[in-house]
């Protein structure tokens, strides 16, 4: 019943959820927290996620609400990890594929997740390529030659991007190729 309220509400300001263990939301099951996710009013205009281990369909389930928001400026996700680094990895190509074609999120801070690595980081670059509404990037908890790789590949998008860095990880990781920087990626390189 809560969950339906919830749902039809029309909330257009900030939607934050820290599932902190000790926190208000911190004592709920997967299952229920993917069943909150799934039901944020879509007229919100920021949307957090902190601290939430829930695995992947808990995150497939934020991924689907974002898809479908109809207003959403901001999206944070923090210290938020899905499942081994191959599930992350993957279910970071489905936000980065969502990206791709949002038309309303100005501001995407990623902070302590696996949703973007070295194994994805080329189609996230491809995917902010084809956005042209992001305006800002916060990664913290990645390597640095990530950031790099993601400054160089969108250095000539044509809305400007800027990405910021918080605590960046230092360590000799493998190379990644970014490709050719250019303005006009099509959608099916994200897919791929």
């Amino acid at each position: 019943m809560m969950m339906d309220a919830l749902s039809k509400a029309s909330t257009r300001g900030d939607m934050i959820f820290d599932f902190e263990s000790n926190g208000m939301w911190g004592g709920l099951s997967a299952a229920r927290a993917t069943q909150l996710v799934s039901n944020i009013p879509l007229t919100a205009e920021t949307f957090v996620i902190r601290n939430a281990k829930y695995g992947s369909k808990f995150m497939e389930a934020v991924i689907k609400r974002v898809n479908q928001f109809n207003n959403l400026k901001v999206l944070r996700i923090w210290n938020t990890v899905v499942g081994g680094k191959e599930k992350g990895l993957e279910v970071g190509l489905r936000l980065a594929k969502i990206m791709s074609t949002n038309t309303t999120i100005k501001l995407l801070f990623l902070c302590n997740t696996n949703l973007i690595g070295v194994d994805n980081a080329r189609k996230w670059g491809d995917a902010l390529m084809i956005n042209n509404t992001l305006t800002k990037l916060i990664l913290s908890g990645v390597g640095e030659e990530i950031v790099e790789g993601l400054m160089a590949k969108t250095k000539n998008r044509s809305l400007k991007l800027e990405i910021e860095t918080g605590r960046i990880v230092r360590k000799k990781s493998p190379r990644v190729d970014f490709g050719p920087s250019t303005q006009r990626i099509h959608t099916s390189t994200i897919n791929q």
